[in-house]
Protein backbone atom coordinates (compact mmCIF):
# COMPACT_ATOMS: atom_id res chain seq x y z
CA UNK A 1 0.00 0.00 0.00
CA UNK A 2 1.17 3.52 -0.72
CA UNK A 3 1.97 5.59 2.35
CA UNK A 4 -1.26 7.45 1.78
CA UNK A 5 -2.20 8.45 5.30
CA UNK A 6 1.38 8.89 6.39
CA UNK A 7 1.99 11.44 3.63
CA UNK A 8 -0.95 13.52 4.79
CA UNK A 9 -1.03 13.15 8.56
CA UNK A 10 1.79 15.63 9.21
CA UNK A 11 -0.37 18.42 7.83
CA UNK A 12 -3.79 17.35 8.99
CA UNK A 13 -3.15 16.88 12.71
CA UNK A 14 -2.67 20.64 13.05
CA UNK A 15 -4.82 22.07 15.84
CA UNK A 16 -6.70 24.31 13.37
CA UNK A 17 -7.34 21.56 10.84
CA UNK A 18 -11.02 21.22 9.91
CA UNK A 19 -12.20 17.88 8.61
CA UNK A 20 -15.32 15.81 8.26
CA UNK A 21 -17.43 13.40 6.26
CA UNK A 22 -20.94 13.99 4.99
CA UNK A 23 -23.35 11.65 3.26
CA UNK A 24 -24.55 12.28 -0.30
CA UNK A 25 -27.88 11.54 -1.97
CA UNK A 26 -28.28 10.04 -5.44
CA UNK A 27 -30.63 12.50 -7.12
CA UNK A 28 -30.55 10.89 -10.56
CA UNK A 29 -28.85 7.82 -11.99
CA UNK A 30 -25.11 8.60 -12.06
CA UNK A 31 -25.56 11.92 -10.14
CA UNK A 32 -25.26 12.76 -6.43
CA UNK A 33 -25.75 15.85 -4.28
CA UNK A 34 -24.29 17.05 -0.99
CA UNK A 35 -25.58 19.55 1.59
CA UNK A 36 -23.77 22.92 1.60
CA UNK A 37 -24.53 25.98 3.71
CA UNK A 38 -23.76 29.58 2.70
CA UNK A 39 -24.06 32.80 4.68
CA UNK A 40 -24.89 33.97 8.20
CA UNK A 41 -27.38 32.72 9.22
CA UNK A 42 -26.81 29.63 7.08
CA UNK A 43 -28.77 29.17 3.85
CA UNK A 44 -28.90 25.52 2.74
CA UNK A 45 -28.27 24.15 -0.75
CA UNK A 46 -27.80 20.71 -2.29
CA UNK A 47 -24.97 20.78 -4.81
CA UNK A 48 -23.55 18.24 -7.26
CA UNK A 49 -19.84 17.70 -6.44
CA UNK A 50 -18.08 18.39 -9.74
CA UNK A 51 -14.34 17.76 -10.10
CA UNK A 52 -14.59 19.05 -13.69
CA UNK A 53 -15.52 22.57 -12.55
CA UNK A 54 -13.96 25.12 -10.21
CA UNK A 55 -17.07 27.14 -9.38
CA UNK A 56 -19.74 27.04 -6.68
CA UNK A 57 -23.03 27.85 -8.43
CA UNK A 58 -26.30 28.61 -6.61
CA UNK A 59 -29.47 30.30 -7.91
CA UNK A 60 -30.01 33.91 -6.86
CA UNK A 61 -33.23 34.87 -5.07
CA UNK A 62 -34.05 37.27 -7.92
CA UNK A 63 -33.70 34.60 -10.63
CA UNK A 64 -36.92 33.61 -12.42
CA UNK A 65 -38.20 30.05 -12.63
CA UNK A 66 -37.60 30.07 -16.39
CA UNK A 67 -33.94 31.02 -15.85
CA UNK A 68 -33.10 29.05 -12.69
CA UNK A 69 -35.72 26.31 -12.55
CA UNK A 70 -38.10 25.35 -9.76
CA UNK A 71 -35.49 24.99 -7.04
CA UNK A 72 -36.74 26.28 -3.70
CA UNK A 73 -33.23 26.93 -2.37
CA UNK A 74 -32.18 30.41 -3.47
CA UNK A 75 -29.35 32.58 -2.22
CA UNK A 76 -30.44 35.89 -0.71
CA UNK A 77 -27.48 38.21 -0.32
CA UNK A 78 -29.36 40.72 1.84
CA UNK A 79 -30.22 37.96 4.34
CA UNK A 80 -26.55 37.21 5.11
CA UNK A 81 -24.57 39.48 7.42
CA UNK A 82 -21.29 38.08 6.07
CA UNK A 83 -22.02 38.55 2.34
CA UNK A 84 -19.64 40.80 0.39
CA UNK A 85 -20.59 41.79 -3.16
CA UNK A 86 -17.57 41.65 -5.52
CA UNK A 87 -19.27 44.09 -7.94
CA UNK A 88 -18.71 41.98 -11.01
CA UNK A 89 -20.30 39.15 -12.91
CA UNK A 90 -19.10 35.80 -14.24
CA UNK A 91 -20.13 33.50 -17.07
CA UNK A 92 -19.17 29.81 -16.82
CA UNK A 93 -19.21 27.78 -20.03
CA UNK A 94 -18.96 23.99 -20.13
CA UNK A 95 -17.89 21.42 -22.68
CA UNK A 96 -21.41 20.33 -23.57
CA UNK A 97 -22.50 23.84 -24.60
CA UNK A 98 -23.99 24.62 -21.18
CA UNK A 99 -23.66 27.98 -19.51
CA UNK A 100 -24.34 29.68 -16.16
CA UNK A 101 -24.05 33.38 -15.34
CA UNK A 102 -24.54 35.62 -12.34
CA UNK A 103 -22.89 37.94 -9.83
CA UNK A 104 -19.78 37.10 -7.83
CA UNK A 105 -20.18 37.08 -4.03
CA UNK A 106 -17.96 36.25 -1.07
CA UNK A 107 -19.57 34.65 1.97
CA UNK A 108 -19.07 31.96 4.61
CA UNK A 109 -19.37 28.45 3.13
CA UNK A 110 -19.44 25.15 5.06
CA UNK A 111 -19.05 21.72 3.46
CA UNK A 112 -18.59 18.44 5.36
CA UNK A 113 -17.58 20.21 8.58
CA UNK A 114 -15.07 22.54 6.87
CA UNK A 115 -15.81 26.28 6.92
CA UNK A 116 -14.24 28.99 4.76
CA UNK A 117 -15.27 32.49 5.81
CA UNK A 118 -14.60 34.36 2.55
CA UNK A 119 -15.37 31.84 -0.16
CA UNK A 120 -16.10 33.30 -3.57
CA UNK A 121 -19.01 31.85 -5.57
CA UNK A 122 -21.52 32.78 -8.27
CA UNK A 123 -25.10 33.68 -7.38
CA UNK A 124 -26.70 32.79 -10.70
CA UNK A 125 -29.22 34.80 -12.68
CA UNK A 126 -29.31 32.12 -15.41
CA UNK A 127 -28.46 28.41 -15.12
CA UNK A 128 -27.78 25.60 -17.58
CA UNK A 129 -30.53 23.31 -18.79
CA UNK A 130 -28.78 20.35 -17.14
CA UNK A 131 -29.24 21.90 -13.69
CA UNK A 132 -32.71 23.26 -14.46
CA UNK A 133 -33.93 19.72 -15.10
CA UNK A 134 -33.11 18.61 -11.55
CA UNK A 135 -35.06 20.43 -8.81
CA UNK A 136 -33.07 21.73 -5.82
CA UNK A 137 -29.66 20.70 -7.19
CA UNK A 138 -26.90 23.13 -8.21
CA UNK A 139 -23.09 22.92 -8.70
CA UNK A 140 -20.13 22.47 -6.37
CA UNK A 141 -16.87 22.89 -8.31
CA UNK A 142 -13.94 20.92 -6.88
CA UNK A 143 -11.46 21.33 -9.74
CA UNK A 144 -8.41 23.55 -10.20
CA UNK A 145 -8.61 27.36 -10.31
CA UNK A 146 -8.43 27.70 -14.15
CA UNK A 147 -11.89 26.08 -14.24
CA UNK A 148 -13.45 28.98 -12.29
CA UNK A 149 -14.44 31.79 -14.67
CA UNK A 150 -15.10 34.09 -11.71
CA UNK A 151 -11.45 33.93 -10.67
CA UNK A 152 -12.46 32.16 -7.45
CA UNK A 153 -10.17 29.89 -5.51
CA UNK A 154 -12.15 26.60 -5.58
CA UNK A 155 -13.37 25.45 -2.17
CA UNK A 156 -10.90 22.57 -1.63
CA UNK A 157 -7.99 24.95 -2.16
CA UNK A 158 -9.59 27.66 0.02
CA UNK A 159 -10.08 25.05 2.72
CA UNK A 160 -6.45 23.98 2.34
CA UNK A 161 -5.27 27.55 2.91
CA UNK A 162 -7.68 28.32 5.75
CA UNK A 163 -7.82 25.04 7.63
CA UNK A 164 -4.94 22.82 6.51
CA UNK A 165 -7.16 20.36 4.67
CA UNK A 166 -4.85 19.06 1.94
CA UNK A 167 -7.25 16.66 0.25
CA UNK A 168 -10.84 15.62 -0.27
CA UNK A 169 -12.36 12.27 -1.17
CA UNK A 170 -15.53 10.86 -2.70
CA UNK A 171 -17.24 7.51 -2.50
CA UNK A 172 -20.26 7.18 -4.83
CA UNK A 173 -22.71 4.31 -4.48
CA UNK A 174 -26.19 3.32 -5.64
CA UNK A 175 -26.86 2.02 -2.10
CA UNK A 176 -28.50 4.65 0.08
CA UNK A 177 -26.21 5.89 2.85
CA UNK A 178 -22.94 4.65 1.34
CA UNK A 179 -22.10 7.74 -0.73
CA UNK A 180 -19.82 10.15 1.08
CA UNK A 181 -17.82 13.34 0.59
CA UNK A 182 -14.84 13.97 2.89
CA UNK A 183 -13.01 17.27 3.34
CA UNK A 184 -9.53 17.12 4.88
CA UNK A 185 -10.22 13.66 6.23
CA UNK A 186 -10.41 10.05 5.09
CA UNK A 187 -12.66 7.61 6.88
CA UNK A 188 -10.18 4.73 7.06
CA UNK A 189 -12.96 2.28 7.78
CA UNK A 190 -14.12 2.89 4.20
CA UNK A 191 -10.79 1.82 2.66
CA UNK A 192 -11.11 -1.82 1.67
CA UNK A 193 -7.82 -2.56 -0.09
CA UNK A 194 -4.56 -1.16 -1.33
CA UNK A 195 -4.35 2.56 -2.04
CA UNK A 196 -2.47 3.53 -5.19
CA UNK A 197 -1.51 7.10 -6.02
CA UNK A 198 -0.96 8.78 -9.39
CA UNK A 199 0.47 12.16 -10.26
CA UNK A 200 -1.90 14.71 -11.79
CA UNK A 201 -0.81 15.59 -15.32
CA UNK A 202 -0.62 18.97 -17.02
CA UNK A 203 -3.37 19.91 -19.44
CA UNK A 204 -2.31 19.40 -23.07
CA UNK A 205 -3.97 22.65 -24.20
CA UNK A 206 -2.59 24.95 -21.48
CA UNK A 207 0.54 23.20 -20.18
CA UNK A 208 -0.69 23.83 -16.63
CA UNK A 209 -2.72 22.08 -13.94
CA UNK A 210 -6.37 22.39 -14.94
CA UNK A 211 -8.22 19.08 -14.59
CA UNK A 212 -7.84 16.23 -12.14
CA UNK A 213 -6.25 14.02 -14.79
CA UNK A 214 -3.79 11.15 -15.14
CA UNK A 215 -1.63 10.62 -18.22
CA UNK A 216 -0.10 7.42 -19.61
CA UNK A 217 -3.43 5.62 -19.23
CA UNK A 218 -5.56 3.25 -21.28
CA UNK A 219 -8.76 1.20 -21.26
CA UNK A 220 -8.50 -2.59 -21.44
CA UNK A 221 -11.18 -5.01 -22.65
CA UNK A 222 -11.78 -8.57 -21.46
CA UNK A 223 -8.42 -8.79 -19.73
CA UNK A 224 -6.43 -8.02 -22.84
CA UNK A 225 -3.62 -5.57 -23.46
CA UNK A 226 -4.12 -1.83 -23.59
CA UNK A 227 -6.57 -0.84 -26.33
CA UNK A 228 -4.23 1.83 -27.69
CA UNK A 229 -0.59 1.64 -28.68
CA UNK A 230 -0.03 5.09 -27.23
CA UNK A 231 -1.25 6.03 -23.79
CA UNK A 232 -4.14 8.43 -23.24
CA UNK A 233 -4.99 11.05 -20.63
CA UNK A 234 -7.95 10.32 -18.34
CA UNK A 235 -9.82 13.24 -16.75
CA UNK A 236 -11.70 12.44 -13.52
CA UNK A 237 -15.00 14.33 -13.69
CA UNK A 238 -17.66 13.65 -11.05
CA UNK A 239 -19.95 16.14 -12.83
CA UNK A 240 -20.22 13.90 -15.91
CA UNK A 241 -22.40 10.81 -16.02
CA UNK A 242 -20.68 8.54 -18.52
CA UNK A 243 -17.24 7.88 -20.03
CA UNK A 244 -16.51 10.23 -22.92
CA UNK A 245 -13.87 9.61 -25.57
CA UNK A 246 -12.91 11.31 -28.83
CA UNK A 247 -15.01 9.66 -31.59
CA UNK A 248 -12.01 7.93 -33.21
CA UNK A 249 -10.93 6.54 -29.83
CA UNK A 250 -14.47 5.30 -29.14
CA UNK A 251 -14.52 3.51 -32.50
CA UNK A 252 -11.17 1.84 -31.73
CA UNK A 253 -12.43 0.85 -28.28
CA UNK A 254 -15.63 -0.78 -29.54
CA UNK A 255 -13.80 -2.52 -32.38
CA UNK A 256 -12.42 -4.77 -29.63
CA UNK A 257 -15.82 -5.39 -28.03
CA UNK A 258 -17.33 -8.57 -29.56
CA UNK A 259 -20.64 -7.94 -31.32
CA UNK A 260 -20.56 -4.17 -30.91
CA UNK A 261 -22.13 -1.80 -33.42
CA UNK A 262 -22.56 1.94 -33.76
CA UNK A 263 -26.06 2.94 -32.69
CA UNK A 264 -26.16 6.52 -33.87
CA UNK A 265 -23.89 9.35 -34.85
CA UNK A 266 -24.01 13.08 -34.26
CA UNK A 267 -22.57 15.22 -31.50
CA UNK A 268 -22.68 12.13 -29.26
CA UNK A 269 -21.96 8.69 -30.77
CA UNK A 270 -23.38 5.71 -28.89
CA UNK A 271 -22.50 2.07 -29.42
CA UNK A 272 -24.24 -1.19 -28.59
CA UNK A 273 -23.06 -4.64 -27.52
CA UNK A 274 -24.89 -7.95 -26.90
CA UNK A 275 -26.57 -7.76 -23.49
CA UNK A 276 -25.84 -11.47 -22.98
CA UNK A 277 -22.11 -10.93 -23.50
CA UNK A 278 -21.07 -7.70 -21.74
CA UNK A 279 -17.40 -6.72 -21.96
CA UNK A 280 -15.14 -6.55 -18.93
CA UNK A 281 -13.79 -3.00 -19.04
CA UNK A 282 -10.84 -1.87 -16.94
CA UNK A 283 -8.50 1.11 -16.93
CA UNK A 284 -4.80 1.31 -16.21
CA UNK A 285 -3.42 4.62 -15.03
CA UNK A 286 -0.18 6.50 -15.23
CA UNK A 287 2.96 5.62 -13.43
CA UNK A 288 1.74 4.01 -10.24
CA UNK A 289 3.93 5.19 -7.39
CA UNK A 290 5.91 2.19 -6.21
CA UNK A 291 3.75 -0.38 -8.03
CA UNK A 292 3.33 -2.11 -11.38
CA UNK A 293 0.32 -1.45 -13.59
CA UNK A 294 -2.99 -1.96 -11.82
CA UNK A 295 -6.35 -2.42 -13.53
CA UNK A 296 -9.43 -0.58 -12.29
CA UNK A 297 -12.73 -2.09 -13.38
CA UNK A 298 -16.05 -0.61 -14.43
CA UNK A 299 -18.92 -2.62 -13.00
CA UNK A 300 -20.79 -4.27 -15.87
CA UNK A 301 -24.08 -2.86 -14.55
CA UNK A 302 -22.61 0.64 -14.67
CA UNK A 303 -21.28 0.10 -18.19
CA UNK A 304 -24.80 -0.79 -19.33
CA UNK A 305 -26.86 2.35 -20.09
CA UNK A 306 -29.94 0.30 -20.95
CA UNK A 307 -31.52 -1.44 -23.92
CA UNK A 308 -31.00 -0.02 -27.39
CA UNK A 309 -34.76 -0.34 -27.90
CA UNK A 310 -37.65 -2.01 -26.09
CA UNK A 311 -37.29 -5.78 -26.37
CA UNK A 312 -33.83 -5.52 -27.92
CA UNK A 313 -31.04 -7.97 -27.13
CA UNK A 314 -28.54 -5.12 -27.50
CA UNK A 315 -27.42 -2.81 -24.69
CA UNK A 316 -25.89 0.67 -24.95
CA UNK A 317 -22.33 1.07 -23.64
CA UNK A 318 -21.19 3.80 -21.26
CA UNK A 319 -18.23 4.81 -23.44
CA UNK A 320 -19.66 7.59 -25.62
CA UNK A 321 -17.88 9.20 -28.57
CA UNK A 322 -17.79 13.00 -28.45
CA UNK A 323 -15.21 15.62 -29.38
CA UNK A 324 -14.83 17.79 -26.26
CA UNK A 325 -11.32 19.06 -27.10
CA UNK A 326 -10.17 18.60 -23.50
CA UNK A 327 -6.97 16.75 -24.32
CA UNK A 328 -8.16 13.37 -23.10
CA UNK A 329 -10.96 11.02 -22.12
CA UNK A 330 -13.46 11.97 -19.42
CA UNK A 331 -14.16 9.40 -16.72
CA UNK A 332 -17.54 10.27 -15.24
CA UNK A 333 -19.49 8.61 -12.47
CA UNK A 334 -20.04 5.41 -14.49
CA UNK A 335 -16.39 4.74 -13.63
CA UNK A 336 -15.95 6.74 -10.42
CA UNK A 337 -18.78 5.04 -8.50
CA UNK A 338 -16.71 1.84 -8.44
CA UNK A 339 -13.90 3.35 -6.35
CA UNK A 340 -12.99 5.49 -3.37
CA UNK A 341 -11.18 8.43 -5.01
CA UNK A 342 -8.91 10.81 -3.06
CA UNK A 343 -7.82 14.17 -4.54
CA UNK A 344 -4.66 15.58 -2.95
CA UNK A 345 -4.02 19.30 -3.52
CA UNK A 346 -0.67 19.39 -1.70
CA UNK A 347 0.92 16.59 -3.71
CA UNK A 348 -1.21 17.03 -6.86
CA UNK A 349 -2.12 13.36 -6.85
CA UNK A 350 -5.18 11.18 -7.33
CA UNK A 351 -5.42 8.04 -5.20
CA UNK A 352 -7.71 5.06 -5.76
CA UNK A 353 -8.79 2.33 -3.40
CA UNK A 354 -11.49 -0.29 -3.23
CA UNK A 355 -14.30 1.03 -1.04
CA UNK A 356 -15.28 -0.82 2.10
CA UNK A 357 -18.90 -0.19 2.97
CA UNK A 358 -19.94 -0.31 6.61
CA UNK A 359 -22.78 1.43 8.45
CA UNK A 360 -24.40 4.11 6.30
CA UNK A 361 -23.26 7.70 6.66
CA UNK A 362 -25.84 10.16 7.97
CA UNK A 363 -27.37 12.21 5.16
CA UNK A 364 -28.65 15.59 6.43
Amino acid sequence: MDNLFGNWSHKNTHKNSKRGNIGMTEVEDYMWSVRVTIGTPAQTFFLVPDTGSGEILVPDSSCSTSSCGSTTSRYTKSASSTAVDQNRGAVNSYSFGLQNSGEVIKDTVTIAGSTVTSQQFVSCKTMSSALLAIPDVDGLGLGYAPLAASGATPFPFSNQAANGGNYFAMRLSDTYGYSELSMGNIDRARVGGQVHSFNVGLNANTGALKYWQIGLSSPNINGGAAVFGSRKTMIFDSGSNYIYAPPADAATFYAQVPGSAQLESGSNTYWTYPCANPPTVTFTFGRTIGFAWNKYAVNQNDFNLGLAAAGSSLCVGAVVGIDLNLGGWVLGTAFLKNWLVVYNMELNQISLAEPKDRQPTYIP
